[in-house]
């Protein structure tokens, strides 16, 4: 067994020995460095002095001159070689010697050679070197190699070639290597001398006192407290020794009161277990744990048992993923990831949590109605000397209350956004137009529905120009919700022109709707704006305004201009129904001008003209008398010929445009939102006929379309005065 004192001198010998060495190593390699520091200096110095006299002798070509100069270089006993080199590479003049003896004597080499011109880095054809530079070509040989420049009036500096000094350094490394071996044999004998003393001193300084801190460890390591541990020093050790005391003393008090501690430890874990049973009981969480057979623990809360709705007997010892997705709206295939995952858990490390906690759900639906909403906390719980999730604990809380009323703030969220939409598509169409389209609007979808109701079903003949006519009065309005809903009364109405049967109940359903809607647009316009009161006159200016503001935008989008709208009223002041009746028959009149007058032409190729529009009323004895015109393309003889010959009819000579006035005739190519239907002069007769008036048509193929309508005066209002407006 080594003993430790042998360690110790083992361990001091070899590190004093390193650190002489270390030190000597340092010492020669810095008198090398210095030698030769001193070396490159002395050079520096003697080529700086000889600089000119070598540069104007390579000038002049005074070859005696320049061999003299540079032998004054050999007087270092270091130099070997000197050259003077031109421009081009080409050695001017050389001297050297083999070593310090022998004399200097012309250099026999005419140029260098690549390898040296490589080695001492000389850029003969690339740049010329600007200062005095050194260069080491193997450890004990050295190159100095200096520009030449010639200095003159004209020329202040140009430069001529080169100066290559070698010189070798053997005789300062020589020097050092001596030194160093002094050296050496010097600091062996010290270090012997310093080991010996070392021991000596580290056998009564340190050996004594570690023998007796042994020897009173092994005792407290025996569990003997009783035996203290002393050292009269008053060094490190002894304090080290003091520490040691301190310790006996310590563990021997402690092991006294360890027992008082477990007793006091073993209360204090029976009392917080107590008190987490009483958070169990109080918490307003449904909380439970089971482990890898999915068997439910006994510590539940008591919120689990109403959370759940069973029995506390029925919960603890119960298959966990049975009770609580017993009535859960999960597929089986969502079970079973469910139970996939928690075998994929339980008995691995965290990593195996997080990357299968995704498939736990966060929320389940319990009941078949859906009736209970449960939030679902999944959390691993970690045995602490394996690391492994030994069991899971789940908390349940009953959400359904807080979805309800969130469910609950959607819904007024959606019926403000509703609310809105209203109002603004009010405010666009002008609260007044909408007040007065809601009117009659509402008054004659509620008739259609009148009719229903009492015949149990509506023809194509009596409903389609009504629908037609509420359609264009909603569209113009702008307002979407109603123009959509009529124009799918619309098409199911189509359905029986087609011979289909028509579906008189999802007919009643689509007017029940718009009378829904139109009352939510009636009661936020009361909501806003207050109950309307009519007006008791009515003024065809601002009818037709408001008629025409549909027809300038599918104007401007066609590129047509609108060059003129003429209004000649001498009926001033309208009556309600009359006015009503009006605006219905300029909807109709203006659609129809406006699609077969301009945008159709033009759509086929034709060349349009700007929109030009011109209405007159006039009182005729007891009648009214409007006159509807519009400067468009017209219709010509061809088209009411097809549309004869279409319909299998002889063409009708005095009146050809007769036809126009039947249902279903249209000149359209397509059926749109607007046209293609054949409702439109149709409607405009239907209208006047009811109403116990007669219309007539004018037109010819380039100059227009005109309209000619009596109507009787009693409906529509009393006679005025004539305004004209343009």
């Amino acid at each position: 067994m080594i003993t430790l004192r042998t360690k110790i001198t083992i361990i001091v010998s070899l590190v004093t020995g390193v650190l002489m060495v270390g030190a000597a190593s340092y010492e020669a390699h810095h008198l090398i460095e210095q030698g030769q520091s001193l070396e490159r200096e002395n050079q520096a110095v003697q080529i700086a002095n000889i600089l000119p006299s070598v540069s104007d002798g390579l000038w002049d070509f005074d070859e005696v001159r320049t061999e003299s100069v540079i032998r004054g270089l050999f007087d270092a006993r270091a130099t070997r070689r000197v050259q003077v080199i031109d421009p081009t590479g080409a050695v001017y003049l050389g001297l050297a010697r083999e070593s310090a003896e022998a004399p200097a004597a012309v250099d026999t080499q005419p140029r260098l050679t690549r390898d040296e011109a490589r080695q001492a880095q000389v850029p003969w054809n690339e740049t010329r070197l600007q200062t005095l530079k050194f260069v080491q070509m193997d450890p004990t040989r050295w190159q100095a190699l200096a520009p030449l420049w010639h200095h003159s009036a004209r020329e202040p500096q140009k430069f001529i070639g080169h100066l290559l000094v070698e010189y070798s350094t053997e005789e300062s490394v020589a020097r050092s290597e001596n030194m160093l071996y002094r050296l050496l044999i010097g600091g062996f004998f010290i270090a012997l001398l310093t080991v010996i003393l070392l021991s000596i001193a580290l056998q009564y300084f340190v050996l004594k006192p570690v023998n007796i801190l042994m020897h009173g460890t092994q005792a407290i390591a025996a569990g003997n407290f009783e035996e203290p541990v002393g050292l009269r020093t008053n060094d490190e050790m002894a304090i080290l020794a003091r520490s040691f005391e301190t310790m006996r003393v310590t563990l021997r008090d402690f092991t006294y009161k360890l027992q008082d501690l477990v007793n006091l430890r073993t209360a204090q874990l029976e009392e917080e277990k107590r008190k987490i049973q009483n958070i169990l009981i109080h918490i307003n969480e449904g909380i439970l744990t089971f482990g890898s057979d999915f068997r439910i623990d006994a510590e539940i809360s008591d919120q689990l048992s109403r959370i759940l709705q069973e029995s506390p007997e029925t919960i603890v010892g119960g298959h966990v993923l049975d009770l609580v997705f017993r009535t859960a709206q999960l597929s089986a295939n969502t079970r079973d990831e469910v139970k996939a995952s928690l075998f994929s858990i339980i008995g691995e490390d965290l990593l195996g949590f997080e990357v299968n906690s995704v498939h736990l759900p966060g929320e389940i639906t319990r009941g078949p109605d859906g009736a209970q909403i449960l939030d679902l906390d999944w959390m691993p719980i970690v045995d602490a000397s394996s690391g492994l999730v030994s069991r899971m604990m789940l908390t349940l809380r009953d959400i359904t209350e807080k979805r309800n009323m969130e469910r609950q703030m959607q819904e007024t969220q959606k019926a403000h956004e509703l609310f809105m939409r209203r109002v603004s598509d009010i405010v666009q169409a002008g609260v007044g137009r909408t007040d007065k389209a809601l009117d009659d609007a509402e008054l004659r979808i509620n008739g259609l529905l009148d009719r229903l109701r009492a015949a149990g079903s509506l023809t194509h003949q009596e409903s389609f120009p009504i629908l037609h006519t509420v359609k264009g009065n909603m569209r113009s309005l702008g307002f979407e919700p109603l123009t959509e809903n009529i124009h799918l009364a619309e098409e199911l109405i189509l359905q029986q022109r087609s011979g289909k049967t028509l579906d008189q109940e999802r007919l009643r359903t689509l007017l029940e709707s718009f009378r829904r809607e139109s009352a939510a647009y009636r009661n936020t316009l009361e909501r806003v704006w207050g109950k309307r009161s009519h007006q008791r006159h009515h003024f065809v200016f601002a009818t037709v305004d408001q008629v025409l503001l549909e027809i300038r935008e599918d104007l401007q989008k066609a590129g047509i201009t609108i060059q003129r709208l003429d209004v000649q009223d001498g009926f001033v002041q309208w009556s309600a129904q009359g006015m009503s009746l009006l605006s219905d028959i300029l909807l109709h009149a203006l659609a129809n001008s406006l699609d077969h007058g301009y945008l159709k032409p033009k759509a086929r190729g034709q060349t349009v003209g700007p929109f030009v529009f011109h209405m007159e009323a006039q009182p005729v004895d007891a009648n009214v008398r409007l006159v509807i015109r519009d400067g468009g393309c017209g219709i010509g003889m061809e088209a009411l010929r097809a549309l004869y010959q279409q319909r299998g009819r002889p063409f009708h000579e005095q009146d050809p445009l007769r036809i126009l006035f039947e249902s279903s005739v249209s000149t359209a190519g397509e059926v749109t939102t607007r046209s293609g239907r054949g409702v439109g002069l149709f409607a405009v007769q239907d209208l006047v006929q009811k109403h116990g008036g007669e219309v007539t048509a004018r037109s010819t193929e380039g100059q227009g379309f005109e309209l000619d309508i009596l109507l009787p005066r009693a409906i529509m209002g009393q006679e005025s005065r004539t305004i004209n407006a343009a």
